[in-house]
């Protein structure tokens, strides 16, 4: 019996909280290479899976995985592992149904692989979104994120300044109950 209410206070206190997400990604990179006095700039396109917990109202953390390839043009450059740690604050918006927008920061690290090669990096993150609710449990996200890269060590053979990128990404979020962080929300279905 205790074990059944140990379960039951888990899922209704902890778990109630939690999302999933999986995104799709479209970063542009403008690194500065201090040899040529040139940016070099590159695409990479990846996907995304992310776990959250709201842990008020308004705010919430979230942890993220991403792959993407980088390619400069058409040609195929390498790829990158990215682990991201979010804090994100949740505007409340009555007024535009369904809609929720937010601000989010943080920071994480890099894996860039290419030729054999791979380099670690810190960046760090600032960005703006906003979610579409589409049933309780199921919201649709679209975000754009600055990201600014610490390069540390020679990179590539060439010694690298630091990289700007702007992030895009779509996605969508899984919720394991109605949680506390999202019931304030009004949806159109119910005012109808």
């Amino acid at each position: 019996m205790k074990k059944l209410l140990f379960l039951i206070f888990l899922y209704t206190n902890l778990l109630a909280n939690v999302f999933v997400g999986l995104d799709a990604t479209k970063e542009k990179i403008y690194l500065h290479d201090y040899t040529t006095a040139q940016y070099r700039t590159f695409d990479a396109n990846g996907t995304s899976l992310s776990i959250g917990y709201g842990y008020s109202d308004k705010y919430a953390f979230i942890a993220s995985y991403n792959y993407s390839t980088m390619h400069t043009y058409s040609s195929y450059y390498g790829h990158q592992s990215q682990f991201d740690f979010l804090s994100r604050y949740a505007f409340d918006l009555n007024s535009i149904n369904n809609f929720n927008p937010y601000v989010q920061a943080g920071g994480g690290f890099s894996t860039i692989f290419t030729d054999g090669k791979y380099d670690v990096n810190l960046h760090a993150n600032t960005g703006v979104g906003v979610n579409y609710v589409l049933f309780n449990k199921v919201e649709l996200s679209l975000d754009l994120n600055y990201r600014f890269r610490f390069f540390f060590k020679e990179f590539f053979n060439q010694y690298q300044g630091p990289a700007n990128s702007v992030v895009g990404s779509l996605g969508i979020k899984i919720f394991f109950n109605d949680a506390q962080f999202y019931k304030k929300r009004i949806y159109v279905k119910d005012v109808k």
